[in-house]
C-alpha cells in the first residue's frame, strides 16, 4: 500500500557535493596536515639541540636550533635557547666579528619581539646582548629601562642592571635601585 509507494518517492534534500567544494576541504586538509608537520619538525630539531652524545658535548645546539625555528618561528622559548647557544659560540671568533655577528643576533631577536611584543624574557636577552657587545648605550639604558617596566614586580632585573652599572655609571645604578621593589634586605643580596 501506501508506505511501499513511500520507499520509492523518498526525495534526497542533501545538496549535490561539488567539485570545488570537494577540493576546498581537502584544501584546508592539506593546510592543517602542512602546519602540524611544520610544528613536527620544529619540534625534533629542538629535541636534537637538546640532546647531548655520549662523550655530554652538545650536538649542534646553535644550528639545530636555527632550523627549528626556521620552520617554526612561532616558538619564541627556542628564540631564547638560540641566543644563548649563539653567544657562546661568540668568543671563539674575533672581537670585530663578535659585534657584528651580535648585531645580527638582535636583529634576530628583534624579530622574534614582533611575535610576542611582551616577552620580557626575550626582552632580558636581548639586553645583556647589548650591555656586552653594542656601542649605543643610549639603546641599551632604553631598553634596560623597557625591561624593567615590563616585569616590575621582579626585583632581581633591576637590582643586576644597577650591580653591572654601578662601576661605570653609578647615577644610573642608583636609579635602578630606587625602581627595585625591596621589601626586604634579603632581596639585596644578588
Amino acid at each position: 500500500g501506501y508506505f511501499d509507494d513511500a520507499e520509492q518517492d523518498e526525495i534526497d534534500i542533501r545538496p549535490p557535493v561539488t567539485f570545488g567544494k570537494r577540493y576546498e576541504k581537502f584544501g584546508l586538509a592539506l593546510a592543517l596536515a602542512g602546519i602540524a608537520f611544520c610544528q613536527g619538525l620544529g619540534w625534533w630539531h629542538w629535541r636534537l639541540a637538546r640532546r647531548t652524545d655520549a662523550a655530554g658535548f652538545l650536538h649542534r645546539p646553535a644550528d639545530e636550533l636555527r632550523h627549528s625555528l626556521r620552520v617554526w618561528p612561532l616558538a619564541v622559548e627556542r628564540q631564547i635557547a638560540r641566543i644563548r647557544a649563539e653567544v657562546k659560540r661568540l668568543p671563539a671568533l674575533p672581537r670585530t666579528d663578535q659585534a657584528a655577528r651580535a648585531e645580527v643576533l638582535r636583529r634576530e631577536v628583534t624579530g622574534s619581539l614582533r611575535l610576542d611584543p611582551l616577552n620580557w624574557e626575550l626582552r632580558w636577552e636581548r639586553l645583556w646582548l647589548d650591555l656586552a657587545f653594542s656601542s649605543n648605550l643610549e639603546r641599551t639604558i632604553a631598553e634596560a629601562w623597557h625591561v624593567v617596566r615590563l616585569n616590575r614586580l621582579q626585583t632581581q632585573i633591576p637590582l643586576r642592571l644597577a650591580r653591572h652599572f654601578a662601576a661605570s655609571n653609578p647615577a644610573l645604578a642608583s636609579e635602578f635601585l630606587q625602581a627595585a621593589m625591596i621589601d626586604s634586605p634579603a632581596a639585596l643580596r644578588v
